[in-house]
Formats: structure tokens, sequence, C-alpha cells
């Protein structure tokens, strides 16, 4: 026991004999992360909770193409429809996003990204159940400008409504 407790102190007597050079070392590698951080590009994140309800063109469609119980595809076929390429076409018009792409290998990449980078997941409401479909869903979707990361979120919404209630389900 003597010896562990030895050990200790002796370490501890190394320690406070490199202490300026512990410090020294703790302020550069403080001064680094600060600069790495300033460096990082802003990223803001939209995201909106909607609800499809069971008298939607969309929700008679997938009952009829899909087992509703389902939840893992009724994710899927929401997701695939407010994915489409028409609607994301439209959302990047709208949004001024078709603005960054001037070659059309560049507007395949920008419809590619936003595929990518639009999320739609299922959003419980029930009491106690966790992940079931409700009809509430959630888009989101992540951009270094807030404006453009808003008006991608309620483009895709508006669109995604527009698509429904025109009853253009079945592209």
């Amino acid at each position: 026991m003597r010896e562990v407790f030895q050990d200790i102190q002796g370490e501890i007597r190394g320690a406070w004999r490199f202490r300026w050079v512990a410090m020294i070392l703790a302020w550069l590698v403080c001064v680094v992360g600060w600069f790495v951080v300033f460096l990082m590009p802003d990223q803001y994140r939209a995201e909106a909770r909607f609800y499809v309800s069971a008298e939607t063109p969309l929700r008679e469609a997938m009952s009829k193409m899909i087992n509703t119980s389902s939840e893992l595809s009724a994710i899927a076929f929401v997701r695939a429809e407010m994915l489409s390429r028409p609607v994301l076409e439209q959302v990047a018009r709208a949004t001024d996003l078709d603005l960054r792409a001037t070659t059309p290998i560049e507007q395949e990449g920008l419809i590619e990204s936003l595929r990518e980078t639009v999320k739609i997941d299922s959003v419980s409401q029930g009491r106690g159940r966790r992940g079931g479909d409700d009809g509430f869903y959630l888009v989101s979707y992540q951009d270094h400008e807030r404006s453009k990361a808003i008006a991608v979120v309620d483009s895709v919404l508006e669109t995604f409504k527009t698509k429904i209630t025109v009853g253009s389900v079945d592209d």
C-alpha cells in the first residue's frame, strides 16, 4: 500500500514540475480549437410537422396501393411522393436554388442533393405510441443560409399540398 501511495505522490510531483508546459499546451489546443470552430460554416435547420388526413387523395391512394398498417411502407410512400422529381424541380425553382446550378449536370446534382438532404419521417402524436403511423410527418432541411432552409421546407409542403389537393398523386 505504501508503494502505491509513493507512486501516486511521484506522479503528482512530476506533473507539478511540468505544469507550465501543460498550461502552454492547453492554451495551444484551445486556440486551435477556437480557430477550427470559427472556420466551420453555419448550418441552419428548418423543420415542419404536417398531418395527412384520412380524407385526402393521398391517404386514399395509400390505402389502395399499400397496406397502411405498415408504418415503413406509409412513410416510404409519403417520402416518395414528396421527393419525386417534379416536386423537387418546383421546389428548386420556387426557392431560387436552381440559380446555384448553371449546367444540366449541376441541375441534376442539385435535384439529387435535395432528395438526399430533405428528410421526411413519421412522428407519433398518439398517447404512449412511439413511431406509429398516426398520419403525422416531419419534413426537415438543412442549409448554410437560414432563409433557404425555411424556404425549402415551406416550398416542399406547399408543392406537396397542391399536388394532393389537385389529386394528381399518381405520376
